[in-house]
């Protein structure tokens, strides 16, 4: 909880930074993860799958009009099924895989049509990432351990269809590798035999008030 107190916090600051200078329209925005994971296929076959993400935004204006700011502080969830070369029972082993994090993606957007009602805008930005579901899941040999936090970048493009509505598209992707498989991780042989990176793929719709 003092984690989430702490992200909290920080995207508040990041807000106050540029409030007193900066027009400031508040929404809400939400979407579905189609994740991007890989893990050694020598080991494990994957099938990613799909998840979501929801939360407040914000948008701010940037005394050059082609560029804006856009914040969000958000719930996002996406997950993996591996699936073991080694039968049990005569099929093969599976297991599900979900990872939940506290989300804060901070863009910096190109308007390309700053003169028009309908913008078309590029975005590239940070995001910052606290765990907030299971560290750990079991897969038959081992687990898959999630590092509490994490950095990550995100590039995209989106439309911004009135004055309220926006959709967009982008690639998160993680700076570094952010999940590790073990074996044996409870014994003092324990080890990490593989590392990975949660990346996703994400569509949006946003709203503003």
């Amino acid at each position: 909880m003092r984690k989430i107190v702490l992200l909290l916090g920080l995207f508040i600051g990041l807000l106050s930074v540029t409030e007193s200078s900066a027009q400031i329209k508040y929404g809400v925005k939400g979407g579905l993860n189609l994740s991007s994971v890989g893990f050694d296929e020598d080991v494990y076959s994957i099938n990613n799958r799909a998840g979501f993400f929801v939360g407040p935004t914000v948008l701010m204006a940037t005394p050059i009009k082609e560029i804006e700011l856009d914040a969000s502080l958000l719930f996002d969830q996406r997950g993996v099924e591996t699936e073991t070369s080694d039968l049990q029972g005569g099929r093969p082993y599976k297991t599900t895989t979900t990872q939940r994090q506290i989300a804060i993606p901070f863009n910096l957007r190109y308007n390309l049509s700053p003169e028009s009602n309908t913008r078309l805008y590029v975005f590239a930005g940070p995001q910052l990432g606290l765990n907030v579901g299971k560290k750990e899941s079991e897969l038959d040999n081992g687990d898959i351990v999630f590092d509490t936090f994490s950095f990550s970048m995100n590039v995209g493009i989106g439309m911004r269809l009135s004055q309220h509505i926006q959709i967009s598209a982008n690639y998160n992707f993680v700076c570094g590798k952010n999940a590790g498989i073990w074996i044996n991780r409870q014994l003092d042989s324990g080890r990490q035999v593989n590392k990975s990176r949660f990346n996703a793929w994400q569509f949006s719709v946003g709203y503003y008030f």
